[in-house]
């Protein structure tokens, strides 16, 4: 097979080219970097090494793909719906995570331009997820322990999310698969093995969409390639299944056990699954059968088989765990739960409908979504990266997101067109995993954890290397100075989140005033946080009080305040913000705060629970305080709260398709609570 030419860049030095692998590499361990804890370092340092990349070019010209320059609309995108957005601080942590994967495509672009580069890619990517998966494995066995590994008989491994992990896996899966038809001996071999882990792993997710885009995806790359690659696939393929076949009940009832034992079943596993490849590889070059068979019969069998597969459902519980063919069985577009993604679709378009055109800002799904909800669900995420994109960027935003995506499908086509046999394969590999991940987000939320985007731009930056034409501009300072902000911001966040543990350590100590520094710091450093600087005001109301310091009293006030203005959708700030007002004699500003907990959250049980206990509270300070009348007025709206739950519950069952799925506002223990000690106190 020839090697992928190397374009005619400048090969960048491998200082830099092996430090971004060995990031890439980590960034599945940590939770998917989902979380600010893991997510903000890996920022700080990809934003250094796209510094050191723009600076070690001097003065030359940094060349732009329309794939980079269409990625750099869409950041420009966000800062533009940042301006105004519902929620400043969530829109600037999805900002910078958009200028974080720009990086990581415009260094995986000018990086990995080679063949060599491109299979160290491969292998450090293969390896990565051949790790997460034995981990993952491991916890199922309780051979150790890996908080969310494995939960309710479902495997997430580091990712935590049962979903990602499958897609993850998923696209990994494509590039073993590359890797195995693009090597020799060991390593081939190698490749296999590990992508048999990959596919158990896979299997073991239980992530129904996943499973589905397997052959989807399978097919495709199976067109894409040439004969002696089919081979190599169809025998990698058939080993990995017929290797979990044979130890899926045995795995899963280790599994169910904690049984370390279950661990020597995947060795089994494995070895039946090299044995097969070995098998079935000879056999198929042995026969050379006619390249219409492999082109037209194969794919054909290819395609039916999974549905053969659905309808047989004894079959499936002859030969695969209870659970898992239970599971299998009940992949359908009617499930209840494809039912309620479609409801999140739907509120997410009425969201649309407020901020057609630039948007909500990053963060304005999980901002709003209380106010638009159909029923009372509690979702975070669209589950639709591309709607919940539309939501954040605006139509404006989408149509450009889109722009990339068809800039980058016609260069991969072009690539694709002038590249030999033995060269599509690893294109065709890098190009499906891809494929995986944008396909599966269409029905998912797995572009919320951080690690799948940035090894997506990664494989993209690297596919599209070698597409020779791109667009020489004058754009380098302009990159610099992004770049240079984006250190700067990243730097500040983390400062502020470790400003913000400290504080909450110094306060469960005892030590106030180092807490009171430390939230001083969080604040300045996060500035247009506002649940930081609502705990900040309380804080400093506190000691003022207790110190009656009048200054600190009416700058805790000032930073509430400040807080407020930036946590409107926030019950949680809403609430610390009213019992703020109360300790501070301000009853309105704080039975205002109380009342918003249901006009911005409708349907929730806990901002009735939350309103129901705070309108009482505030009925007794008016009753201490001799304003009979008032606290009177307030108990009546109190006692009115279960009649108005009702109503809202009737208004769902009058408006929704009912399924097991609609979940309606219940009356909670509290609240009952509440309800009857105000009824009584009318008596």
């Amino acid at each position: 097979m020839e090697h992928i030419s190397s374009n005619d860049r400048f090969v960048k030095p491998k200082r830099l080219y092996y430090v971004l692998l060995s990031v890439v590499f980590f960034t599945p361990f940590f939770r998917g970097l989902f979380f600010q804890k893991e997510l903000l370092p890996v920022q700080l340092i990809i934003g250094l090494l796209g510094m050191v990349f723009l600076l070690s070019n001097g003065k030359e010209t940094v060349k732009f793909s329309i794939v980079e320059l269409g990625l750099s609309c869409v950041v420009i995108s966000y800062i533009i719906a940042t301006l105004f957005s519902v929620n400043l601080n969530l829109s600037i942590q999805e900002t910078l995570k958009y200028i974080t994967y720009l990086l990581v495509l415009i260094m995986a672009k000018n990086h990995i331009n080679t063949y060599k580069r491109v299979k160290d890619l491969i292998r450090f990517l293969v390896g990565s997820g051949v790790v997460v998966a034995i981990i993952g494995i491991g916890a199922m066995f309780s051979l150790w322990s890996y908080q969310g590994a494995y939960e309710g008989k479902m495997l997430s491994s580091t990712f935590q999310y049962h979903n990602a992990f499958g897609i993850y896996t998923l696209a990994i899966l494509f590039l073993s698969y590359g890797g195995i038809s693009v090597s020799y001996k060991i390593e081939k071999y190698a490749f296999q093995i590990s992508s048999f882990l990959l596919f158990l792993g896979l299997i073991l997710s239980y992530s129904r969409g996943a499973w589905v885009f397997l052959p989807l995806c399978g097919f495709i790359y199976y067109i894409l390639i040439g004969k002696d690659a089919k081979i190599n696939f169809i025998s990698a393929f058939l080993g990995n299944a017929i290797g979990t076949v044979i130890i899926l009940k045995k795995v899963t009832q280790f599994a169910e056990e904690g049984n370390a034992m279950g661990m020597l079943w995947v060795v089994v596993g494995a070895v039946v699954s090299f044995g097969v490849y070995i098998g079935i590889y000879k056999i198929l070059r042995k026969l050379n059968l006619n390249k219409k068979i492999y082109n037209y019969v194969i794919p054909g069998l290819g395609l039916i088989s999974p549905i053969v597969l659905l309808s047989s459902k004894s079959l499936l519980a002859k030969i695969l765990p209870k659970t898992l063919a239970n599971r299998i069985m009940t992949i359908s577009f009617t499930t209840n739960t494809v039912t309620e993604r479609t409801v999140f679709y739907e509120d997410a378009f009425k969201i649309i409908k407020e901020y057609p055109i630039v948007g909500t800002g990053g963060g304005g799904w999980s901002t709003l979504y209380h106010s638009y909800k159909t029923y009372a669900y509690t979702s975070t995420q669209v589950h639709n990266y591309y709607m919940q994109l539309w939501v954040e960027i605006g139509t404006l935003g989408i149509v450009l997101f889109a722009l990339t995506l068809m800039g980058f499908l016609y260069m991969s086509y072009k690539i694709y067109r002038k590249s030999n046999e033995g060269d599509r394969i690893i294109l065709s590999s890098l190009f499906i995993a891809i494929v995986c991940i944008l396909g599966h987000s269409f029905i998912d939320f797995d572009m919320s954890l951080s690690a799948i985007p940035i090894i997506m731009w990664l494989l993209i930056g690297s596919l599209i290397s070698f597409y020779k034409k791109d667009i020489n501009t004058s754009a380098k300072g302009i990159y610099l100075g992004f770049t240079a902000v984006f250190i700067i911001v990243s730097g500040m966040n983390y400062i502020s989140y470790n400003a913000t543990k400290n504080a909450a350590t110094y306060v469960g100590s005892g030590k106030i005033e180092k807490a009171i520094r430390s939230f001083d710091m969080a604040c300045t450093s996060s500035p247009f946080d506002g649940n930081k600087k609502v705990d900040y005001a309380n804080l400093l109301n506190i000691v003022g009080k207790n110190k009656k310091d009048k200054s600190m009293i009416g700058e805790s006030i000032k930073i509430m305040e400040k807080g407020l203005s930036l946590s409107k959708h926030d019950n949680g700030a809403l609430l610390k913000g009213a019992k703020f007002y109360f300790k501070n004699g301000e009853m309105e500003k704080g039975i205002e705060l109380i009342r918003e907990l249901v006009e911005t959250h409708p349907l929730d049980n806990r901002a009735y629970e939350d309103k129901a206990r705070g309108l009482l509270l505030a009925s007794e300070i008016y009753e201490k305080n001799g304003e009979v009348d008032k606290a009177r007025d307030i108990l009546k709206e109190v006692a009115q709260i279960e009649e108005v739950i009702n109503k809202k519950n009737e208004d769902i069952k009058n408006n929704v398709v009912m399924t097991n799925k609609v979940k309606f506002i219940e009356i909670t223990d509290k609240t009952k609570v509440a309800i009857e000690e105000a009824k009584n106190k009318l008596d």
